[in-house]
Protein backbone atom coordinates (compact mmCIF):
# COMPACT_ATOMS: atom_id res chain seq x y z
CA UNK A 1 0.00 0.00 0.00
CA UNK A 2 2.76 2.43 0.83
CA UNK A 3 4.47 1.57 -2.46
CA UNK A 4 1.37 2.33 -4.52
CA UNK A 5 0.94 5.65 -2.75
CA UNK A 6 4.56 6.55 -3.50
CA UNK A 7 4.19 5.68 -7.20
CA UNK A 8 0.94 7.62 -7.58
CA UNK A 9 1.72 10.93 -9.54
CA UNK A 10 1.11 14.24 -7.84
CA UNK A 11 -1.89 16.19 -9.05
CA UNK A 12 -1.19 18.79 -11.78
CA UNK A 13 -1.83 22.48 -11.18
CA UNK A 14 -4.94 23.80 -12.83
CA UNK A 15 -3.08 26.98 -14.00
CA UNK A 16 -0.51 26.02 -16.56
CA UNK A 17 2.21 28.57 -17.15
CA UNK A 18 3.07 29.31 -20.81
CA UNK A 19 6.74 28.96 -21.79
CA UNK A 20 8.53 30.77 -24.59
CA UNK A 21 9.52 27.96 -27.04
CA UNK A 22 12.71 29.76 -28.05
CA UNK A 23 14.03 31.30 -24.86
CA UNK A 24 12.61 28.46 -22.79
CA UNK A 25 11.34 30.84 -20.12
CA UNK A 26 7.93 31.79 -18.88
CA UNK A 27 6.05 34.39 -20.87
CA UNK A 28 4.94 37.56 -19.06
CA UNK A 29 1.21 37.82 -18.98
CA UNK A 30 0.13 41.40 -19.72
CA UNK A 31 -1.78 43.09 -16.99
CA UNK A 32 -5.43 43.34 -17.62
CA UNK A 33 -6.92 46.78 -18.36
CA UNK A 34 -7.96 49.06 -21.25
CA UNK A 35 -5.56 49.73 -24.12
CA UNK A 36 -4.60 53.34 -25.04
CA UNK A 37 -6.74 53.18 -28.18
CA UNK A 38 -9.74 52.14 -26.17
CA UNK A 39 -9.48 55.13 -23.76
CA UNK A 40 -12.02 57.85 -24.59
CA UNK A 41 -11.56 61.54 -23.61
CA UNK A 42 -13.68 62.63 -20.71
CA UNK A 43 -16.97 64.09 -21.84
CA UNK A 44 -17.42 67.86 -21.65
CA UNK A 45 -19.65 68.72 -18.80
CA UNK A 46 -22.95 70.47 -19.65
CA UNK A 47 -22.05 73.46 -17.48
CA UNK A 48 -18.80 74.03 -19.40
CA UNK A 49 -20.63 73.77 -22.75
CA UNK A 50 -23.15 76.36 -21.61
CA UNK A 51 -20.36 78.74 -20.57
CA UNK A 52 -18.67 78.40 -23.96
CA UNK A 53 -21.91 79.15 -25.78
CA UNK A 54 -22.58 82.16 -23.57
CA UNK A 55 -19.05 83.48 -24.15
CA UNK A 56 -19.45 83.25 -27.94
CA UNK A 57 -22.84 84.94 -27.79
CA UNK A 58 -21.46 87.80 -25.68
CA UNK A 59 -18.58 88.25 -28.14
CA UNK A 60 -21.00 88.55 -31.08
CA UNK A 61 -23.17 90.99 -29.15
CA UNK A 62 -20.12 93.11 -28.31
CA UNK A 63 -19.11 93.31 -31.98
CA UNK A 64 -22.63 94.29 -32.99
CA UNK A 65 -22.70 96.97 -30.29
CA UNK A 66 -19.34 98.39 -31.39
CA UNK A 67 -20.43 98.56 -35.03
CA UNK A 68 -23.72 100.19 -34.02
CA UNK A 69 -21.94 102.83 -31.93
CA UNK A 70 -19.53 103.62 -34.78
CA UNK A 71 -22.41 103.99 -37.25
CA UNK A 72 -24.34 106.18 -34.81
CA UNK A 73 -21.29 108.37 -34.25
CA UNK A 74 -20.77 108.85 -37.99
CA UNK A 75 -24.44 109.71 -38.43
CA UNK A 76 -24.30 112.24 -35.60
CA UNK A 77 -21.19 113.86 -37.06
CA UNK A 78 -22.84 114.18 -40.47
CA UNK A 79 -25.98 115.60 -38.87
CA UNK A 80 -24.06 118.22 -36.91
CA UNK A 81 -21.88 119.14 -39.90
CA UNK A 82 -24.61 118.89 -42.48
CA UNK A 83 -24.69 121.71 -45.02
CA UNK A 84 -27.60 124.13 -45.15
CA UNK A 85 -26.29 125.94 -48.20
CA UNK A 86 -28.93 126.74 -50.82
CA UNK A 87 -26.27 126.63 -53.55
CA UNK A 88 -26.76 123.47 -55.65
CA UNK A 89 -23.97 120.91 -55.51
CA UNK A 90 -23.48 121.03 -59.29
CA UNK A 91 -22.72 124.76 -59.01
CA UNK A 92 -20.33 124.26 -56.11
CA UNK A 93 -18.46 121.55 -57.99
CA UNK A 94 -18.12 123.73 -61.09
CA UNK A 95 -15.64 126.13 -59.45
CA UNK A 96 -12.53 125.88 -57.27
CA UNK A 97 -13.05 128.99 -55.11
CA UNK A 98 -15.34 129.47 -52.12
CA UNK A 99 -18.96 130.41 -52.64
CA UNK A 100 -21.13 132.53 -50.35
CA UNK A 101 -24.85 133.02 -49.88
CA UNK A 102 -26.83 135.55 -47.78
CA UNK A 103 -27.21 134.51 -44.16
CA UNK A 104 -29.58 137.42 -43.53
CA UNK A 105 -31.54 139.80 -45.77
CA UNK A 106 -33.23 143.17 -45.35
CA UNK A 107 -36.93 143.08 -44.59
CA UNK A 108 -38.99 142.10 -47.64
CA UNK A 109 -36.05 140.53 -49.51
CA UNK A 110 -35.93 136.87 -50.57
CA UNK A 111 -33.31 134.65 -52.16
CA UNK A 112 -34.26 133.16 -55.52
CA UNK A 113 -33.02 129.60 -54.96
CA UNK A 114 -33.68 128.67 -58.60
CA UNK A 115 -31.40 131.38 -59.98
CA UNK A 116 -28.00 129.81 -59.22
CA UNK A 117 -25.92 129.40 -62.36
CA UNK A 118 -22.26 128.92 -63.21
CA UNK A 119 -20.73 130.17 -66.45
CA UNK A 120 -17.05 130.48 -67.37
CA UNK A 121 -15.84 130.56 -63.79
CA UNK A 122 -18.47 133.02 -62.52
CA UNK A 123 -21.37 132.05 -60.25
CA UNK A 124 -24.51 134.19 -60.38
CA UNK A 125 -27.71 134.30 -58.36
CA UNK A 126 -30.50 136.79 -57.66
CA UNK A 127 -32.02 138.31 -54.55
CA UNK A 128 -35.51 139.73 -54.96
CA UNK A 129 -36.42 143.00 -53.27
CA UNK A 130 -39.47 145.20 -53.20
CA UNK A 131 -37.78 147.80 -55.42
CA UNK A 132 -35.99 145.41 -57.78
CA UNK A 133 -33.56 142.49 -57.94
CA UNK A 134 -29.99 142.40 -56.72
CA UNK A 135 -27.62 140.26 -58.76
CA UNK A 136 -24.75 138.61 -56.91
CA UNK A 137 -21.70 137.49 -58.88
CA UNK A 138 -18.83 135.50 -57.39
CA UNK A 139 -15.53 134.81 -59.11
CA UNK A 140 -11.97 133.96 -58.16
CA UNK A 141 -9.91 136.79 -56.76
CA UNK A 142 -7.54 138.04 -59.43
CA UNK A 143 -3.89 138.17 -58.50
CA UNK A 144 -2.28 141.51 -59.25
CA UNK A 145 -5.60 143.29 -59.73
CA UNK A 146 -5.78 146.70 -58.01
CA UNK A 147 -9.14 146.67 -56.26
CA UNK A 148 -8.51 150.06 -54.65
CA UNK A 149 -8.11 151.56 -58.12
CA UNK A 150 -11.30 149.77 -59.20
CA UNK A 151 -13.24 151.32 -56.32
CA UNK A 152 -11.95 154.78 -57.14
CA UNK A 153 -12.46 154.65 -60.90
CA UNK A 154 -15.45 152.34 -61.36
CA UNK A 155 -17.49 153.34 -58.33
CA UNK A 156 -18.47 156.95 -57.80
CA UNK A 157 -19.23 158.24 -54.31
CA UNK A 158 -17.89 155.01 -52.91
CA UNK A 159 -17.69 154.33 -49.20
CA UNK A 160 -15.70 151.58 -47.54
CA UNK A 161 -16.87 149.16 -44.89
CA UNK A 162 -15.32 146.26 -42.99
CA UNK A 163 -16.83 143.01 -41.74
CA UNK A 164 -15.55 139.85 -40.06
CA UNK A 165 -15.34 138.32 -43.55
CA UNK A 166 -13.33 141.05 -45.23
CA UNK A 167 -13.35 144.65 -46.46
CA UNK A 168 -15.67 146.03 -49.11
CA UNK A 169 -17.17 149.12 -50.66
CA UNK A 170 -20.51 150.40 -51.97
CA UNK A 171 -21.17 153.18 -54.44
CA UNK A 172 -22.68 154.02 -57.79
CA UNK A 173 -21.88 152.82 -61.29
CA UNK A 174 -23.79 154.64 -64.03
CA UNK A 175 -26.33 155.88 -61.48
CA UNK A 176 -26.97 152.27 -60.44
CA UNK A 177 -26.03 150.89 -57.00
CA UNK A 178 -23.09 148.51 -56.77
CA UNK A 179 -21.18 146.83 -53.98
CA UNK A 180 -18.01 144.77 -53.72
CA UNK A 181 -16.27 142.66 -51.09
CA UNK A 182 -13.11 140.54 -51.05
CA UNK A 183 -13.27 137.35 -48.97
CA UNK A 184 -10.11 135.25 -49.03
CA UNK A 185 -9.82 134.00 -52.62
CA UNK A 186 -13.28 135.10 -53.74
CA UNK A 187 -14.43 138.42 -55.20
CA UNK A 188 -18.13 139.16 -54.75
CA UNK A 189 -20.02 141.89 -56.58
CA UNK A 190 -23.61 143.01 -55.96
CA UNK A 191 -25.32 145.13 -58.60
CA UNK A 192 -28.80 146.10 -59.71
CA UNK A 193 -30.47 147.72 -62.63
CA UNK A 194 -32.87 149.46 -60.26
CA UNK A 195 -31.81 152.83 -58.91
CA UNK A 196 -34.32 152.45 -56.07
CA UNK A 197 -32.21 149.92 -54.21
CA UNK A 198 -30.23 151.65 -51.50
CA UNK A 199 -26.54 151.28 -50.86
CA UNK A 200 -27.30 150.44 -47.24
CA UNK A 201 -29.31 147.39 -48.35
CA UNK A 202 -26.41 146.22 -50.52
CA UNK A 203 -23.97 146.69 -47.64
CA UNK A 204 -26.30 144.71 -45.36
CA UNK A 205 -26.39 141.81 -47.82
CA UNK A 206 -22.60 141.76 -48.30
CA UNK A 207 -21.96 142.02 -44.56
CA UNK A 208 -24.12 138.95 -43.80
CA UNK A 209 -22.77 136.47 -46.32
CA UNK A 210 -22.11 132.90 -45.24
CA UNK A 211 -19.65 130.43 -46.71
CA UNK A 212 -21.24 127.49 -48.50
Amino acid sequence: MDTERARKPAPRSQHRQMVDPIMRRPLQTPASGPTPSSISPPPIKPARTARLRLSKKLTRLSLVLIITLIAAGCGSWQYVHRTTSPIPRRVQQAVTFDLYYPGALPDGWTLDASSFTSDQGVVLYAIKGQDGNLIISIQARQQGFDYTDFYEKSMSKSSRFSTSLGSGAVGQSGNKPIGSIIINKSWILASSSSSKISESDIQFVLSNLKKS
